[in-house]
């Protein structure tokens, strides 16, 4: 990233992370973590940060429900961590979604079993998850990207987290 030329631009969308199997939401092996960090933390980051350097004014990036610095859960931790050192830059609007598991179409990815079993199990106890549950409920990448999008081009300022209300609504 740092030999990398950044255009001058308005706005910036981040939505890159690490490919994870569904176990490592829990856990990530120690084997992955300096991947995982690097890819979910520090790109993100060094990105944002040249991003405003070149005039950059806002700024939307994909995280995840229940990101938080304080979490004991390394995902969920890393993710909140990079919220606040993104929001922290200085960006005039700085947008997070925070999506459950995405949905739709992933370019190059082969069949997995284990990532069609929970999404099937999404599909079945999607109706019980009501009240704040609801932030939990799998969403298909594009109403993600649509909230940002129409998020971005409001005349709001300052920070805004996105969540399942929003992108159903978008």
């Amino acid at each position: 990233i740092d030999n990398i030329d950044f255009p001058e631009v308005d706005h910036v969308y981040i939505s890159i992370g690490k490919k994870l199997g569904s176990s490592e939401l829990m856990y990530i092996r120690k084997s992955e973590r300096n991947d995982f960090i690097k890819i979910d933390f520090e790109y993100v980051l060094n990105i944002a940060k040249k991003s405003f350097n070149n005039g950059a004014k806002s700024i939307a990036i994909v995280s995840a429900i229940g990101a938080d610095k304080t979490s004991k859960n390394l995902y969920l931790k890393t993710k909140g961590n990079m919220e606040d050192l993104v929001n922290e830059i200085g960006f005039t609007k700085t947008i997070f979604a925070q999506p459950s598991h995405l949905l739709g179409q992933r370019v190059d990815e082969e069949f997995k079993l284990d990532v069609s079993l929970i999404e099937l199990g999404g599909k079945i106890f999607d109706p019980l998850m009501l009240g704040p549950l609801s932030d939990f409920r799998f969403i298909d990448a594009k109403y993600v990207a649509k909230a940002m999008v129409q998020k971005m081009n409001d005349n709001s300022e300052g920070l805004s987290i996105l969540k399942y209300k929003d992108f159903v609504n978008a």
